[in-house]
């Protein structure tokens, strides 16, 4: 029963880093728009909501950054640190 929970706490360990996620995954909240959010999920896809327009597709993190590619195949990469991403543009997208 010992080697079921750590093979499961094992693998558990490892889907998170091959998503990409490395703990990065939730809600974040533009600062200046309130209304404007962008959801990174576990699975490796993302939800952003902004201008009243949604968008989705997958991310993928590496090191400091973040690559967002939408369903069109259209990519960007911003910058995350601690609890926070910085977009191309200075925005900053807080954790919620």
């Amino acid at each position: 029963m010992r080697f079921a929970i750590s093979v499961v706490a094992v693998l558990a360990v490892v889907g998170a880093i091959a998503c990409g996620g490395g703990g990065v995954h939730g809600t974040y909240v533009r600062e200046q728009v309130p209304g404007d959010y962008l959801e990174l999920k576990s699975d490796g896809t993302f939800f952003l909501m902004e201008g009243g327009l949604g968008a989705a597709g997958e991310w993928d993190r590496d090191g400091d950054s973040i690559t967002l590619t939408i369903e069109s195949g259209r990519a960007t990469r911003v910058s995350i640190d601690d609890g926070r991403i910085i977009d191309n543009d200075g925005e900053v997208w807080v954790r919620q």
